[in-house]
């Protein structure tokens, strides 16, 4: 694994990948069967981490087949993919570069060898003279005649003094233990545990047109990834549709559209059923712009 720092924009695509197979009702380890490859490939995927993929050529090939298999726009994940990998880019640490080797402290290795030299020549100096002392002081022979030492008479001994005992402060009882918090029964009411209502198929509720906006609604017979842009390219809705759900805008036309899945899709403009258009060959996702006369182009 890489030590690279975390990549919110990583974060944000595998953010979409896991939504889009929870959306599906896939599991993590059937998806992996369907793409042929290693539950783990999905979990660095859904989890940001691109890095642990290897080079980015596989990177790339793993996140445009995973897009595919769950009906995602794959040439946006792309180019989101690769503006995040541009950032993610480090540049050489040249702290780290190597470095010259520090010369060796001459000067201080020699005071420390000559400080060593003179103590050990003080106590040579020291043991020779008290060698010479001992000498001197060495007893008489025995032929000799002992010569009486008048020794100086010994001090009077000054009163022991008994030692002053002083009494050892007796030892304070151990701290007792702080007792131990009361437990506040949870008084809030019954009604707020209850579960909020879950929320109707209806994925945006239906947009009044306002003048000189263009009403399109879409009907999904399958979770699909959609987004709808008005002509200033303000967002209508982005997000992932229900099996079941419709949705409905009106915007400034002309008006682009990204569906993940276009078979799942049924197109009303202006309250009239439209076809979605063809795409290129092989590939499932459908982009198109819808003008104000009501007509459908693909990009």
């Amino acid at each position: 694994m890489s030590d690279l720092p975390a990549n919110s924009e990583f974060e944000r695509i595998g953010e979409q990948l896991k939504g889009a197979r929870e959306a599906k009702g896939l599991s993590r380890e059937a998806a992996a069967e369907r793409l042929h490859c290693d539950p783990r490939v999905l979990v660095a995927l859904e989890s940001g981490r691109f890095e642990a993929l290897g080079a980015p050529v596989f990177a790339r090939g793993h996140l445009k087949r995973y897009a595919e298999l769950l009906g995602l726009p794959i040439d946006e994940l792309l180019a989101q993919w690769s503006a995040a990998s541009t950032v993610q880019a480090q540049t050489p640490d040249l702290a780290r570069g190597p470095q010259a080797p520090r010369p060796l402290p001459v000067r201080q290795w020699g005071r420390t060898a000559l400080a060593l030299v003179g103590a050990g020549l003080l106590a040579l100096v020291i043991w020779w003279i008290l060698r010479g002392n001992a000498t001197t002081l060495r007893a008489p022979a025995s032929g000799s005649p002992a010569v009486p030492v008048a020794l100086p008479p010994l001090p009077a001994q000054a009163p022991e003094l008994a030692p002053e005992l002083t009494a050892e402060p007796e030892q304070a009882p151990a701290q007792s233990a702080p007792a131990a918090a009361a437990v506040v029964p949870d008084t809030a009411p019954a009604a707020a545990a209850e579960a909020a209502p879950a929320t109707a198929p209806e994925t945006v509720p239906e947009a009044v047109p306002a003048a000189g906006s263009l009403p399109l609604a879409a009907a999904f017979t399958e979770a699909c990834w959609v987004e709808i842009a008005d002509a200033s390219g303000k967002r209508l809705y982005y997000g992932m549709a229900p099996a079941g759900g419709r949705v409905r805008v009106a915007g400034t036309p002309p008006l682009k559209v990204i569906l993940g899945v276009r078979a799942a899709a049924r197109l009303e403009v202006a309250g009239r059923p439209v076809a979605v258009p063809e795409g290129p060959a092989g590939l499932r996702t459908a982009r198109f712009i819808v003008a104000s006369d009501g007509e459908l182009r693909a990009l």
